[in-house]
């Protein structure tokens, strides 16, 4: 048996290998699945999460209130937050949500730095600036919080653009007010999103 030959078997029984591997993954994995809520309903975190297990907060619950689009400036003034300095979009995407906490007695809590705004062609993020003028009592993380059992909390989430998306859509308000947007609020096993209509601020 020549050199080549020996190359070929031995390619032909690695790819064998990887394939059978692959379809063991694709059998033995998680199967993700997708429900969607509306603004309104009462979405419960259960045994989901986004990354790893040692998220789960079981007995958390996220409600949506409402979703509306401000004028950055005009957003400044209605959360009566300063002047900001520096580069910035020019709207916000602000999201009421009340949060639930109705049993957990655990060092977790509510971890916000995974969670995106998501339409068909783009997604916002968390602007961490923001948010942190807004609840200074969170400290330097205020995407991560806890709620005592029994209680709830009602907070604004600001959501934007970042600057290469900005430049992509092109006229920012239209595209931020004309389309609806889907707010992740876990992603494994269960994908649980909230769709948010074309804001009503017009």
């Amino acid at each position: 048996m020549n050199k080549r030959k020996v190359i070929l078997i031995t390619a032909g029984v690695a790819f064998v290998l990887w394939l059978a591997a692959v379809i063991r993954i694709n059998i033995t994995s998680e199967h993700q699945q997708i429900k969607v809520y509306e603004i309104g309903d009462v979405v419960s975190y259960g045994q989901n999460y986004y990354e790893g297990k040692y998220e789960i907060i079981d007995g958390y619950k996220a409600q949506v209130l409402s979703g509306n689009v401000y004028k950055y400036e005009d957003y400044l003034s209605l959360m009566d937050i300063p002047g900001q300095k520096g580069s910035h979009q020019k709207y916000v995407y602000d999201l009421e949500i009340c949060f639930y906490n109705e049993d957990l007695d655990s060092e977790r809590g509510i971890n916000l730095i995974s969670t995106y705004l998501a339409s068909a062609d783009d997604r916002l993020a968390i602007n961490i600036d923001l948010l942190t003028q807004i609840y200074p009592q969170l400290g330097d993380s205020p995407t991560e919080f806890r709620i005592r059992p029994g209680t709830s909390m009602v907070m604004h989430i600001p959501f934007q653009m970042e600057y290469i998306s900005a430049l992509y859509v092109g006229d920012e308000e239209k595209f931020l007010k004309g389309n609806e947007f889907y707010l992740n609020v876990t992603q494994y096993p269960e994908k649980q999103l909230v769709r948010i209509p074309a804001a009503k601020n017009k």
